[in-house]
């Protein structure tokens, strides 16, 4: 699955324009290509994640909802979509979006691990569009991204160093925002 978008209609406020980022897909892509026009599939058990984000949101950046996603480089572009699947070819690339926002991705899996009736919610939906902490695994969105060049797939040890990231991430997040007692 790639992350594909439409526009929303999405306030841009003082962004870097055209900033090079990375994009992992299953699908190969043609060279130039712009992808947008699309609204990407939530998972129903997923459907309160975008909710209570898109109530913190308060118009002030497109919608996840309707967005395709980036990563600052190639290796985190890969490690969030081999966590998806491993077994699937992954194509990796770079790409130009004219106004990515920028945002912790693991606030995501933080809301989705203390579930939809923990008090943290909110605050956690405030932290992602609104960035406080010292984060270093970062998605970035916009309503469209063109395609500049395939890379090269990230060795091993690359995707370590990615996915020891997005670790440091969930270890501050669960910190900040420890899982409901059972």
């Amino acid at each position: 699955m790639s992350w594909i978008s439409n526009s929303d209609g999405c306030k841009v406020i003082g962004r870097r324009m055209n900033q090079t980022l990375y994009h992992a897909s299953f699908e190969l892509f043609e060279l130039d290509a712009t992808l947008a026009g699309k609204t990407r599939v939530i998972h129903s058990d997923k459907h309160w994640i975008e909710d209570a984000f898109e109530e913190a949101r308060k118009e002030r950046f497109c919608s996840r909802r309707a967005a395709v996603f980036a990563s600052a480089n190639p290796e985190d572009a890969y490690a969030y979509l081999r966590g998806e699947s491993a077994e699937r070819k992954i194509y990796v690339y770079e790409v130009e979006m004219p106004s990515p926002h920028r945002h912790p991705m693991v606030l995501i899996d933080r809301a989705a691990v203390n579930g939809p009736k923990h008090t943290s919610i909110s605050d956690i939906a405030n932290e992602y569009w609104t960035p406080t902490k010292t984060w270093t695994y970062w998605e970035y969105f916009d309503t469209s991204l063109t395609i500049l060049r395939l890379t090269a797939e990230p060795d091993d040890e690359a995707y370590g160093i990615a996915k020891g990231r997005h670790l440091i991430d969930f270890d501050l997040a669960r910190r900040l925002w420890p899982p409901p007692k059972r």
